[in-house]
């Protein structure tokens, strides 16, 4: 009996460990951050809202390739324009050839939808055409409705390369398409006295209005599959003391 006591005990730790560890991510919503590009999404090319140079409005709207309705609003009172980089006003290192939107120093940006989305993102880079070059953060907010649902930040590197090394920043809603708008700002940035943290762009936002998430395996879910595996130990070990009995 000393064999399965011990193997008991073992088999309810693991449980309780599940219990505890599984109560978030039934309770609220799970997000992943997204720092690559997801390819087979919906997308809004900046494009549509002029040519580069084009002035944007404050507020501004835009729409998906799918369908999916943009309404966008710059923190200042000012508006944005449409530059594109390399050959157009931006010379950053997003794609070359990308149409980006530059909130002219007015930022944060938000942007919010006419339907629930399960991820957001786009890449971002503060404005090397006021001279800035050099290490910033960036960082991105998940909203639904009002009720703010994770944010993350990322290290980034503003140079002259033209080759699509801007960071990208996203967020996936595991749980299902509970994003209703998102805001991009720069916390913090190598300034100098021409430039200014709230002066920067994004590049194409990439969209996913589905509810059927694809669960990519991130830290986050990794531990709750640890937690899982624990459970399944427990059982076997359970199973193993009743034997040895």
């Amino acid at each position: 009996m000393k064999s399965f006591s011990k193997y008991a005990a073992v088999a309810a730790t693991a449980a309780v460990a599940v219990v505890i560890l599984a109560v978030p991510k039934a309770s609220a919503d799970t997000l992943n951050i997204v720092t690559t590009a997801p390819t087979g999404t919906d997308t809004v090319n900046w494009l549509q809202l002029g040519a580069p140079f084009a002035s944007v409005s404050n507020p501004f709207s835009a729409t998906s390739t799918g369908g999916i309705g943009v309404t966008g609003k710059f923190a200042g009172s000012g508006g944005g324009e449409i530059l594109q980089q390399g050959p157009s006003g931006w010379y950053g290192n997003f794609n070359p050839g990308d149409y980006v939107l530059y909130n002219l120093g007015y930022g944060p940006d938000t942007l919010s939808f006419n339907q629930g989305v399960s991820m957001a993102g786009a890449a971002i880079q503060p404005s090397v055409i006021d001279n800035y070059f050099g290490l910033f953060t960036a960082k991105i907010q998940a909203f639904d409705g009002t009720t703010l649902l994770g944010s993350v930040t990322e290290n980034g590197n503003g140079t002259l390369a033209n080759d699509g090394s801007a960071i990208f920043l996203g967020l996936q809603d595991l749980t299902g398409a509970d994003i209703t708008s998102i805001v991009f700002s720069v916390p913090s940035c190598v300034s100098d006295a021409v430039t200014n943290c709230s002066a920067f762009a994004i590049d194409t936002l990439y969209l996913n209005g589905s509810t059927n998430v694809p669960v990519i395996p991130e830290p986050s879910s990794i531990v709750l599959l640890g937690t899982g595996m624990l459970g399944l130990f427990g059982l076997m070990a359970y199973r193993r003391a009743r034997f040895d009995s």
